[in-house]
């Protein structure tokens, strides 16, 4: 693929949530049935799109990621590739090939026939192999650093 100088792109999604992970809790003195939580962050869905060289799009959302999420931006994504000249001959020679995981939003019936519809190769990895996947390095970097920052004591 790289010798027919094709695009690749790694496509995945990741939750942030620091609800789970809250391991402190304050209680009022005068009325002990109210609890306060500190540094708490609702639910983040993070859906990457990238390429060996750089994230080349990505959509932050509070939404649980669904198949019509996904459907979405991949649309998105096929909108960002026509701003690009060189990439919209990549994508109507069918050069670029979109690579993800077997997650249940990217293989469902409804994902299959929208992407039939691009001119996109798919690749799907053996399941759990998250390090072909070069979002997964994204995204162990990003949560370290938002978990640090959510717990870190000031």
């Amino acid at each position: 693929l790289i010798e027919q100088k094709s695009k690749l792109i790694f496509i995945d999604e990741s939750s942030f949530n620091s609800i789970k992970r809250t391991t402190k809790r304050w209680i009022k003195k005068d009325n002990p049935n109210i609890i306060y939580d500190s540094g708490r962050v609702s639910g983040l869905n993070l859906i990457l799109a990238c390429t060996g060289q750089n994230i080349f799009h990505f959509n932050l959302s509070k939404k649980r990621m669904n198949t019509e999420i996904f459907c979405n931006f991949i649309n998105e994504l096929v909108n960002k590739i026509m701003e690009s000249y060189e990439l919209k001959e990549l994508y109507f020679n069918k050069r670029i090939y979109l690579i993800f995981d077997n997650c249940p939003i990217h293989i469902s019936k409804k994902t299959k026939e929208y992407l039939q519809n691009t001119k996109f190769n798919i690749l799907t990895l053996p399941t759990y192999s998250p390090y072909y996947n070069l979002c997964e390095f994204i995204f162990s970097n990003l949560k370290r650093n938002f978990y640090n920052e959510v717990y870190s004591s000031k």
